[in-house]
């Protein structure tokens, strides 16, 4: 709604500004929609990505793993997962790698060219690497990896390797960013470090 009256209020601004001249609202209302498409992008990020963070208290509240958190997903489908190092024990049994394998299995595909992962925190290298294999094309993450490595996780989880790929990444800002990055400080002793 507010993106439809922001647009109605802008062109009626160009044509008293510019004296109707019809390149000048044509660029005003693209630069409009572009502003409500990325105000509408970042909403998607927001949801996603607090969807994440959920996940990730999750992994801890019931003692299953670490707290960090993913969500895979497209306009169809969506894949919520957490951290279940302690549970199963699997040390590969990371967020982002169970919400890519729950994804697959329930797609019963091995590539997610038209998908998006959410996490709460920035990925370590192996579920990088792992996001890059399916073929995500786009990741948003909350935290940074510091984040993690400040309540005692390996410093190595912070040296996600910087490989050329088809992967747009996003660090997301705001409020969703710093609840991302509360949950480890909440976290902190809550959990086993393995």
């Amino acid at each position: 709604m507010t993106c439809i009256f922001s647009v109605s209020w802008i062109v009626t601004l160009s044509l008293i500004y510019n004296g109707s001249k019809n390149s000048c609202i044509l660029i005003t209302i693209r630069w409009c929609y572009f502003l409500c498409f990325t105000s509408a992008l970042q909403d998607r990020d927001n949801k996603f990505l607090t969807k994440s963070v959920e996940e990730a208290y999750k992994a801890v509240e019931c003692g299953d793993g670490h707290p960090f958190g993913a969500v895979v997903r497209n306009d169809a489908v969506v894949v919520s997962c957490h951290n279940t190092v302690l549970r199963n024990p699997n040390l590969t049994a990371h967020a982002e790698i169970n919400a890519i394998s729950e994804a697959c299995q329930k797609l019963n595909q091995n590539y997610l060219a038209d998908y998006e992962i959410y996490a709460c925190c920035e990925p370590c290298p192996m579920s990088l690497v792992a996001i890059q294999l399916s073929k995500i094309k786009r990741l948003v993450y909350g935290a940074k990896a510091e984040a993690a490595v400040a309540i005692g996780f390996d410093p190595s989880i912070a040296d996600a390797p910087n490989q050329k790929s088809e992967l747009e990444i996003k660090k997301a800002d705001g409020a969703v960013a710093v609840t991302a990055e509360q949950v480890f400080e909440n976290a902190r002793g809550k959990f086993l470090m393995s």
